[in-house]
């Protein structure tokens, strides 16, 4: 299980709840960090806990964010 710990600002923009307390991610790179980047258009930066290697994408559509994670992760070149 891939766990996104959004900012509030990104939680309201995908209707997002935030993750439970102690709840850590069963990958192997761990946790992701989520942040809006208020640009036109919008952007979401990922970035890993453990390799602080930061991945760009695009918001929209927002609600869909936290299902394509992992592909836009996957995605990422090295």
């Amino acid at each position: 299980m891939l766990v996104l710990r959004a900012t509030k600002k990104l939680r309201d923009r995908i209707d997002g709840p935030p993750p439970a307390p102690g709840e850590i991610s069963t990958t192997f790179l761990g946790d992701w960090y989520a942040n809006l980047l208020p640009w036109r258009p919008q952007a979401a930066i990922l970035v890993n806990s453990r390799t602080r290697l930061p991945v760009l994408t695009p918001l929209a559509p927002a609600k869909g964010l936290p299902g394509r994670v992992a592909d836009v992760i996957a995605m990422a070149p090295a």
